[in-house]
């Protein structure tokens, strides 16, 4: 079932009624949860920003990730290094080649994973891939209110009765529950290279089985798979096993 952003599911639940623009544009899946505090500009600053590289005034790349304004050297400018792409393209900003070149999920012959010099972790990749979706369709999620939005209170339901007091929210447990995978991103044996609502996707970096990984976090491997040479993705077609801690390299999956 397709999941809706949660500006969006805010706005059903409330019931207000409203028009949701271009939805072609919301990922299939859910972003990954971007649970650090970052701004992204200042990190494309701190990680980009050299005279050899994305600065100055002949970037790498004829790209600028330095001065102010970088989201404007991004939407719907063409990429030089890849024939037909654009780095951030408005209509399908969660599979934007800016995204693919700091995954390292880019297509052959579009240069090479950036930075090069020290890739992003999984956790700043999660926020920058959030913070291309929310320039691109808005922090409002891409809905237009109604221009009357009723009465106050009275028209919204009447306040606590009709919303079930909280008792049909789940007392709050399901609106917002997630989990919290820092831990493991502040370890030296994982990186995190996707934060879900219900679980983390960690790329070992040590001969430490995913069972201890997941623990840190108070999780449970539930999954463990080769991975992909030079990404932070499963490879499904080599499993492996949770307690396994013979080797480095490989992809867990806690919950």
């Amino acid at each position: 079932m397709r999941r809706l952003p949660p500006a969006v599911a805010l706005v059903l639940l409330l019931g207000c009624p409203g028009e949701l623009e271009n939805p072609d544009q919301y990922p299939e899946e859910p972003l990954a949860l971007c649970q650090l505090d970052i701004d992204v500009p200042a990190l494309f600053r701190s990680k980009c920003g050299s005279s050899t590289c994305h600065e100055g005034d002949d970037p790498a790349a004829e790209l600028d990730l330095v001065s102010a304004g970088v989201f404007e050297r991004l939407e719907n400018v063409p990429a030089t290094q890849c024939e037909g792409r654009v780095r951030i393209d408005p209509l399908e900003p969660n599979s934007s080649f800016l995204v693919e070149k700091l995954r390292g999920t880019q297509p052959v012959g579009c240069g090479e994973r950036m930075p090069f010099v020290s890739f992003l972790t999984g956790a700043e990749i999660a926020c920058v891939q959030r913070w291309v979706f929310e320039q691109t369709i808005g922090l409002d999620g891409g809905v237009t209110p109604p221009a009357d939005m009723g009465g106050g209170d009275e028209d919204m339901g009447g306040g606590d009765e009709d919303m079930g007091a909280g008792e049909d929210m789940g007392a709050g447990e399901d609106m917002g529950a997630t989990v919290d995978c820092s831990p493991i991103e502040a370890d030296a044996n994982g990186q995190v290279c996707m934060a879900r609502a219900d679980g983390c996707e960690v790329l070992a970096l040590t001969m430490t089985a995913c069972n201890d990984i997941c623990a840190l976090a108070g999780l449970s491997c539930v999954d463990a798979f080769d991975n992909v040479a030079g990404m932070c993705a499963a490879d499904e077609t080599i499993p492996l096993t949770c307690d396994d801690a013979t080797r480095a390299d490989y992809f867990c999956v806690c919950e």
